[in-house]
């Protein structure tokens, strides 16, 4: 008996911090909008250069990655971090293509969302 109440206070708990306080004048959507939306091109030509390639945002131990079967059908923009503010590092390989890697991406947000920061890498071979 104690343990479903201790497991109901706990998920009480955890639910209300995910609940954000808005202000009542804010109408917010219901969409979930990514922090970090990355167009990947290659260097020398402009060529879209997404398709295949392993791309990973990470903010300390949380890590998102785009799922391979959505880089093998599209060469992107590719969202990541979905409403998860941070600081992050993305990282890309591709095969036949040097590591793309950049730091210090910033996620902040507002009332309702994350405000989404475009990203453009760049890929060398």
């Amino acid at each position: 008996m104690h343990a479903r109440v201790i497991s109901a206070i706990a998920l009480t708990a955890a639910l209300s911090s995910c609940i954000a306080i808005v202000d009542p004048g804010v109408t917010c959507t219901q969409e979930a909008r990514p922090g970090i939306y990355v167009t990947i091109l290659d260097s020398a030509t402009s060529a879209p250069a997404g398709s295949s390639s392993r791309i990973v945002a990470r903010d300390g131990l949380v890590a998102d990655s785009v799922p391979s079967q959505w880089t093998a059908a599209s060469e992107g923009p590719f969202g990541l971090a979905y409403e998860r503010p941070g600081t992050y590092t993305l990282t890309i390989t591709r095969t036949g293509y040097r590591e793309w890697t950049k730091s210090g991406i910033v996620v902040t947000a507002d009332q309702c969302h994350v405000r989404t920061v475009p990203v453009t890498a760049l890929l060398q071979k």
